[in-house]
């Protein structure tokens, strides 16, 4: 098990042009949750974490109004998978 203490991205400090938005299906205990992670690349900071037991698109907009409240509209990056090859895309 690998421990990470994230930094705070402080506004004044640096400015945010960017997210980097995954999720990923992890087992716990005996039941599979997704956990969801927003990155800022230039700093590579963790801006948010936040976990749910579905993957559907009511959980992907509450991460994403999150993030918009927080740090406003910025570009997207995330990934997706396109005949089993991983293909970056931008919103």
């Amino acid at each position: 098990m690998q421990k990470y203490k994230p930094q705070k991205v402080s506004s004044k400090r640096k400015k945010i042009e960017e997210f980097i938005i995954d999720e990923t299906q992890v087992k716990v205990g005996s039941q599979y949750i997704w956990l969801w992670v927003a990155i800022e690349p230039k700093h590579r900071q963790v801006l948010h974490i936040d976990i749910s037991f579905e993957r559907n698109m009511l959980v992907a907009e509450r991460f994403l109004s999150y993030l918009i409240d927080k740090y406003g509209k910025h570009h997207i990056s995330t990934e997706t998978v396109v005949l089993g090859i991983h293909k970056p895309v931008s919103f």
